[in-house]
């Protein structure tokens, strides 16, 4: 694990918790060395949510976390990197559900969503990628 690596894994589990106190119950012992997990129950969490449960002030908070992500160094793997971090566990999950594709274009920018095309279909899937990008 590089130096950095323990001080943004505690940082990010501190902030997630004091964000999202409603994920508290998904977490476990341990979870706290698990950033991918950590950011996980976020997308865990709103996809339980259902639709209708997805207030503005949830979208409000979910903007503020990613921006906080996103001003933080780049880590020197992808275990400490938070950008992918964020893509892999957070942004990727939300493509399962139409509720959630949803979300996508208040989190990030078409610009960057249709950047990464080819990535994210072949991750989440050229049907659910053009899904989500109705939403844009």
């Amino acid at each position: 694990m590089p130096k950095n690596s323990k001080h943004i894994t505690k940082q990010l589990y501190d902030e997630i918790l004091r964000r999202f106190p409603e994920i508290h119950h998904y977490v476990t012992d341990g979870d706290e060395e698990l950033p991918y997990s950590m950011v996980g129950y976020i997308a865990r969490w709103l996809k339980d949510l259902g639709p209708k449960a997805i207030s503005p002030n949830i979208i409000k908070r979910l903007q503020d976390f990613t921006h906080w992500c996103e001003s933080l160094p780049f880590g020197q793997t992808a275990e400490d990197d938070i950008d992918t971090i964020l893509m892999v566990a957070l942004y990727e999950e939300l493509f399962d559900m139409n509720h959630t594709r949803a979300l996508l274009p208040k989190l990030m920018h078409k610009e960057e969503f249709v950047l990464n095309a080819d990535y994210l279909k072949n991750w989440v899937g050229e049907d659910n990628y053009n899904a989500a990008l109705k939403y844009f």
